[in-house]
C-alpha cells in the first residue's frame, strides 16, 4: 500500500492544522486564566480602598472624639450617667414631682379635641371674629343635628356669594367706624 504524495500531504496538513488548533486552545485557555486572575486582583484592590476609606473615617471620628473629649473636659464638664440617677419604677418617678413654688410659671398645657360624630360637618367659623358664619337663627347648630343636603346647599349659597365690606374714605375716627360716637 503506497500513499500518493498529495494524500501525505494533506494528512500533514491536517495534522499541523490539528496541532495548532490545539496550541490556540490551550492559549486561549491560559488568557482566560490570566483575566480571571486579573479580575480577582482587581476585587482585592478596590477591597483595599474600601477598607483603607473605612480606616481612614474610623480614625478621622477617633480624633475628633478625643477632641470632643478634651473641649468637654475643659468646657462643658459632662458626664456619664451613674448608677445613682436611674429610677427604679413608676412610683419612684412620681415621687420628684412637687407642688410648684410660688412665683413659679403656669405648667405647659396639652390641647385635646372634642371628637365629632362621624359624618358630622363641622360649623364655619370667621377667623376673624370667632364667630359662626351664616344667618343669626342657624348661627350655631350642633354637630349632631346638621342635615347634610341643608349644609351643601347653604356652603354652596355661602362660597357662591362674595361680601364686600363698605369702603373706607380713611377720613373718620377709628371710634366713628365701628359705630361709637
Amino acid at each position: 500500500m503506497i500513499v500518493a504524495p498529495t494524500a501525505l500531504r494533506r494528512i500533514g496538513w491536517a495534522a499541523v492544522l490539528a496541532v495548532c488548533c490545539a496550541l490556540l486552545f490551550g492559549l486561549a485557555l491560559k488568557v482566560n486564566a490570566l483575566k480571571s486572575e486579573v479580575r480577582l486582583t482587581e476585587r482585592k484592590i478596590l477591597a483595599l480602598k474600601r477598607e483603607t476609606l473605612y480606616l481612614e473615617t474610623e480614625f478621622e471620628t477617633r480624633a475628633n472624639q478625643q477632641q470632643l473629649a478634651q473641649w468637654n473636659a475643659v468646657e462643658f464638664g459632662y458626664v456619664a450617667p451613674g448608677a445613682g440617677q436611674y429610677l427604679e419604677n413608676e412610683r419612684a418617678l412620681a415621687s420628684l414631682g412637687k407642688a410648684a413654688g410660688p412665683g413659679a410659671p403656669a405648667p405647659i398645657r396639652v390641647a385635646a379635641v372634642a371628637v365629632a360624630p362621624p359624618g358630622a360637618l363641622p360649623t364655619m367659623v370667621s377667623p376673624l371674629t370667632g364667630k359662626p358664619l351664616g344667618d343669626d337663627e342657624d348661627a350655631a347648630p350642633s354637630a349632631g343635628s346638621v342635615d347634610h343636603d341643608k349644609a351643601a346647599a347653604k356652603l354652596g349659597e355661602r362660597l357662591g356669594k362674595v361680601e364686600h365690606d363698605p369702603v373706607d374714605d380713611g377720613d373718620a375716627k377709628p371710634a366713628e367706624r365701628e359705630g361709637r360716637p
